[in-house]
């Protein structure tokens, strides 16, 4: 997938992410071979965000859309302040998912924890910084039961929805 690298954000990192598009066959080769190690190992975040990147791409192909002019991520070098266990860490700017569609940015953020809070969002903000085009409704898609608002303009949505 290519990354999101309008000329106003500077500090975005321009290198392709690559998914493997077949969460199964990558399973099998990595030897995660039960639903238990998949939904507990270290790599269960990355497999989650494959399957639900895969099934959004497969809902373009199926369209007949390339998928290529209208979908994309963004990871910049601008880092911002997280409290993760108790301790403030810095990380870099990243949304997932950057769905384009008529000149509005729909920016999407991929958890697999079934509670989200809404300051997992706060990347979206960069999207404003783009002058030709404006930042619409975002999303982050979880294992949340049920959908809601997580903010203004942020949805949380059941990975079952997709």
């Amino acid at each position: 997938m290519e990354p999101y690298t309008p000329s106003i954000l500077k500090r975005a990192i321009k290198t392709p992410k690559a998914y493997f598009r077949d969460t199964g066959l990558a399973a099998y080769l990595t030897r995660w071979l039960t639903p238990e190690t998949l939904a507990n190992g270290a790599m269960s975040g990355a497999f989650f965000e494959t399957f639900v990147i895969s099934e959004i791409l497969k809902s373009y192909s199926n369209r007949a859309i390339d998928y290529r002019y209208c979908v994309s991520y963004y990871r910049g070098r601008d880092r911002k302040k997280v409290k993760k266990n108790g301790a403030m860490i810095e990380i870099e700017g990243e949304i997932d998912l950057i769905i384009e569609e008529n000149g509005v940015l729909h920016p999407i953020e991929i958890k697999q924890s079934s509670s989200v809070a809404a300051d997992e969002t706060s990347a979206f903000l960069v999207l404003d910084k783009v002058n030709e085009k404006r930042r619409g409704a975002g999303a982050v898609i979880c294992n949340c039961p049920q959908p809601g608002m997580l903010r203004e303009n942020v949805l949380q949505i059941p990975v079952w929805f997709v």
